[in-house]
């Protein structure tokens, strides 16, 4: 597709979820990946609900759930017997799923799109224009040619060539982690199907089921030798409550996690996402799902800016709410991690203090909550939410966004928009509130208004991406036609 009008350099979930959501909300795109084939392994493992809304809404949700699996809690135990346990309720329970099913799901659902990916395709160099990017790509041939599209997205992972040839900056810290990594069976295998986080005073273990009745060990080390079995091994023994034997490893691995954030996720018409622009230590499966949010965030906006709807001004809200999302997440990995990995005598104090809370339901909401995505808040922008204090939820997901208990009538929808959705709710149809809010969407094109029955009035303005933008108690809308005047194009009609 030589004419599409956003490059797409690497296929994973980050860059697939990407292509996906700009196709459906009306541009077209172009992925390359340097890979020869699509990348194979587990990887990446947890996809919480604001993720599975994303397979739901392509398509795919079905299928994930039938090849996934659903844990019960997470669990934090010391090698002599649990903690605490943070139970999952139905909005916040994700889906261990390996990352090759959902990259295989999201290739799936971008193909019935009609889009489809490069392969192998790496991007070598990048020119930016006035009016265009231009991406010299080597193909499996050895031979180079030249891409051109007017707007490039680098989801190309954390050692990202698209960053490194924009020359972007990051904040890292100093801190640095080896883990050692395994797959396979535990004999005999754990009771459930808690994640399982083990703290002790030589380091942390976490240990997770997979789909096929294997799983995942994992835990900080300081050898920096090829891991062996008998390394996995000595983990358990050293670290876990159990004493299981692990066998038939499907794989087995070190890496090393570090925080890293980059500067800018914009640089003109180069956007970053997913790994490319921020890493974190691998708590709650946080990575992907942090990654694929970059994606939706910033797939409404552009292809809204692409059609004309939106004023191009809508874009530069994309790395403040993403660099703010990413900073809260890097945030609260960061500090689980300094947590999880206190060494005498504080350990002690943490284990204290983890007993005295979980049968607190109010911290065990709050934390499962947090892990799901519910807790990201997104800042007071010009051209997003506004002045904080003036509005209950704005800059939240609504219930829509999330996959769990059945949304409540207001935060539903049933077909894909790349409109604002202009909720009215109330016990009357035609209250005061609902008609002027008719009246509002009527009188902006980037708007659809609808309404519906509820004990107290109140008008909610969502985003494509299920954020709320703006909610208004009273029959004073202005705070929402002036983010709707900001956004779009046109101006607003005048109507009755």
């Amino acid at each position: 597709m030589d004419s599409a009008q956003v490059l797409i350099v690497g296929a994973g979930p980050c860059g697939l979820t990407a292509a996906c959501e700009l196709l459906r909300h009306g541009a077209t795109v172009r992925v390359v990946d340097a890979h020869p084939q699509a990348a194979t392994g587990s990887r990446s493992i947890m996809l919480w609900p604001p993720q599975l809304a994303i397979l739901r809404d392509h398509g795919v949700l079905d299928e994930a759930l039938e090849l996934g699996i659903r844990p019960e809690a997470f669990t934090y135990s010391t090698a002599k017997g649990r903690l605490a346990r943070f139970r999952f309720a139905g909005d916040t329970t994700p889906l261990i799923l390996p990352q090759h099913h959902t990259d295989r799901l999201l290739e799936q659902a971008l193909n019935a799109l009609g889009g489809t990916v490069e392969r192998p395709a790496r991007v070598t160099g990048l020119v930016q224009g006035p009016d265009e990017v231009t991406a010299q790509v080597t193909g499996g041939d050895g031979e180079s040619r030249t891409l051109a599209a007017p707007w490039l997205i680098g989801a190309d992972g954390a050692h990202s060539t698209v960053r490194a040839l924009l020359g972007v900056g990051t904040t890292r810290t100093q801190a640095r982690s080896r883990f050692l990594l395994a797959e396979g069976n535990l004999t005999p295998a754990p009771t459930g199907s808690d994640v399982e986080y083990v703290l002790t005073a030589r380091g942390g273990l976490v240990v997770a089921p997979l789909p096929g009745d294997i799983y995942r060990v994992s835990g900080n080390v300081t050898d920096t030798g090829d891991p062996t079995e008998d390394a996995v091994q000595a983990l358990l023994q050293q670290r876990y409550h159990h004493d299981p034997k692990i066998s038939d490893l499907t794989l087995l691995t070190h890496f090393v996690s570090e925080e890293f954030l980059v500067h800018d996720m914009r640089v003109d018409r180069v956007f970053l996402l997913g790994d490319a622009a921020h890493s974190h230590y691998p708590v709650g499966g946080q990575g992907a799902n942090l990654g694929m949010q970059d994606a939706r965030n910033l797939g409404w906006k552009l292809a809204g800016v692409l059609g004309g709807r939106l004023h191009p001004g809508i874009l530069d809200t994309y790395g403040v709410e993403r660099r703010s999302a990413a900073r809260q997440i890097l945030h609260m990995t960061g500090a689980v991690t300094r947590v999880a990995l206190l060494r005498p005598p504080w350990n002690g104090v943490r284990d204290i203090l983890l007993k005295s809370v979980q049968g607190i339901p109010a911290v065990q909401g709050w934390y499962t909550a947090k892990l799901a995505g519910q807790k990201t808040a997104y800042p007071n922008t010009t051209l997003g939410s506004p002045a904080p204090g003036r509005a209950r939820r704005p800059g939240r997901l609504s219930p829509a966004a999330t996959v769990g208990r059945p949304a409540p009538a207001w935060a539903r929808s049933e077909v894909v928009s790349s409109s604002y959705r202009l909720v009215s709710k109330g016990p009357a149809e035609q209250s005061t509130l609902a008609v002027r809010a008719g009246r509002l969407a009527r009188s902006h094109p980037v708007a659809t208004h609808e309404h519906v029955s509820g004990p107290r009035e109140e008008c909610v303005l969502i985003r494509p991406d299920g954020y709320v933008a703006v909610a208004a108690a009273t029959p004073d809308l202005a705070d929402i036609d002036r983010l709707l005047t900001a956004v779009s194009t046109t101006r607003p009609a005048l109507t009755r």
